[in-house]
């Protein structure tokens, strides 16, 4: 098991929550962030600012990135690409309290493109979510698809989606939010593949060397 372990509550919102990628709409406005500020690395070349913010309803739960970035670099342009390989940002879950039954991996680069797979660790027990179900997850952020060249910045972007409970339950046991439910889950910040690539969580990760795929080390969400 991992040594920390940060909480972060997560509040319901309205029934009719929009996706609309703005950090400050106002039922993002009312909510408080998590920071993704450990880096997994001693000496990190650079240091990007990243929070995020979660919410829920009786469908779907809503997610929210906002990064103070730098050297932004988006190329991957298809569902399942590597996406992780661009300024990207992530969101690996379990959900429900028992991590037995594995957990998603959703990263999302910069401009909207996704990987989405459910497995029980890094390299077994992989199921790809298939694309009709990627496509009821609803997105939207602030910059193009393509940003390519790099973007030297400073720029603020944020991306926004929401996924629905249907999907999460067609690949795992789900155990529906609510008042008193916990999953576990963590959030990262990456950028392989750019002019100074970086690997940031939000729980942090006691690893020689870069590796997000540690459900131990997941921290705890809380819906209230």
């Amino acid at each position: 098991m991992g040594g920390v372990q940060r909480s972060y509550t997560v509040r319901r919102c309205s029934e009719n929550k929009q996706v609309t990628g703005l950090w400050d709409d106002p039922e993002w406005k009312r909510t408080v962030s998590l920071t993704i500020d450990n880096s997994m690395e001693e000496h990190p070349s650079y240091v990007p600012v990243t929070e995020a913010k979660l919410l829920y309803n009786d469908t779907r739960i809503h997610v929210i990135f906002r990064v103070e970035d730098r050297y932004v670099r988006t190329r991957r342009q298809a569902f399942q690409d590597d996406v992780w390989n661009d300024s990207c940002v992530e969101f690996f879950f379990t959900p429900s309290a028992d991590r037995a039954t594995g957990y998603f991996n959703l990263e999302m680069n910069a401009g909207g493109v996704m990987l989405f797979h459910h497995r029980q660790n890094r390299t077994e027990g992989i199921e790809l979510v298939r694309p009709e179900d990627g496509k009821r997850i609803e997105i939207k952020g602030s910059l193009p698809r393509i940003n390519d060249p790099e973007i030297p910045g400073p720029l603020v972007w944020t991306i926004e989606y929401a996924i629905p409970y249907e999907v999460i339950s067609r690949y795992t046991i789900m155990v529906r939010p609510a008042p008193g439910v916990l999953w576990y889950a963590n959030f990262y910040k990456c950028a392989d593949e750019s002019s100074h690539p970086h690997w940031f969580t939000w729980n942090p990760i006691a690893s020689e060397r870069p590796d997000f795929h540690r459900k131990e080390c997941f921290g705890i969400l809380a819906f209230a």
